[in-house]
């Protein structure tokens, strides 16, 4: 029956910006550690962390992209 199974869904999000200019911003480099903090929260490793991975998007939120070689351990770490 339908729910009888747990399913794991990805779901992804279009951004609009620019990759990071590098040196960058206070506020920027800011929000890329809260970004960091927010998905390691969540068991995730990135493992490719570089400017070419961020993105701002035109609103000037930051997003880490290319999860390629993400590592997943849990929640909690």
């Amino acid at each position: 029956s339908i729910g009888s199974q747990r399913q794991h869904f990805l779901a992804l999000q279009r951004i609009s910006g620019q990759p990071i200019v590098v040196p960058a911003s206070a506020a920027c480099r800011t929000e890329a550690g809260a970004a960091l903090r927010a998905i390691h929260s969540r068991g995730v490793i990135h493992n490719d962390i570089k400017a070419a991975n961020l993105l701002e998007s035109n609103y000037g939120s930051v997003f880490f992209v290319d999860f390629e070689r993400a590592n997943c351990r849990g929640a909690g770490g």
